[in-house]
């Protein structure tokens, strides 16, 4: 198969964030608009996030994005660690192939899942930290970076 027609096919796309709510300090909107883009190209794209339907329902609507495409996972714990337990199990009981995952921000236990994910798939993966390497960021909540380096 030639490169170009490579770029032809359809790829099953996941982008994974923390949220893609009003308060996901921007993320939520790239992850949004990306999502869109790729969709209009033919693409099946998927979101899992760490929201609740009211956010979904919000992304949705301001996207135009079909919300079942957008999954929201209850957060197990501390939502500063951003675990989720029920996220980790549809990780582990996905059943079709993802031709790319994109992970997106760092510091949260959506990283645990991309490994998850990752593994299980051998599938390439991108990893968009949007700002969480900077100087300052690096130097907030070292416990929790601490945890996540660790899992």
């Amino acid at each position: 198969m030639t490169r170009a027609e490579t770029y032809n096919q359809s790829l099953n796309i996941l982008h994974l964030t923390a949220s893609v709510g009003p308060k996901s300090y921007g993320i939520g909107q790239v992850v949004l608009n990306l999502a869109k883009e790729q969709n209009r190209l033919g693409h099946k794209v998927y979101i899992w996030s760490l929201d609740d339907s009211e956010n979904i329902d919000w992304a949705s609507s301001i996207s135009g994005l079909n919300k079942e495409i957008i999954s929201g996972f209850p957060v197990t714990g501390s939502k500063r660690l951003g675990f989720s337990l029920s996220m980790d199990k549809a990780a582990y009981r996905l059943d079709h192939n993802i031709d790319i995952l994109h992970q997106h921000s760092l510091w949260t236990c959506v990283s645990h899942v991309s490994n998850i994910l990752r593994r299980k798939h051998d599938v390439s993966t991108v990893v968009t930290p949007h700002g969480p390497l900077e100087k300052w960021a690096i130097k907030q909540s070292p416990l929790k970076k601490k945890i996540a380096i660790t899992r």
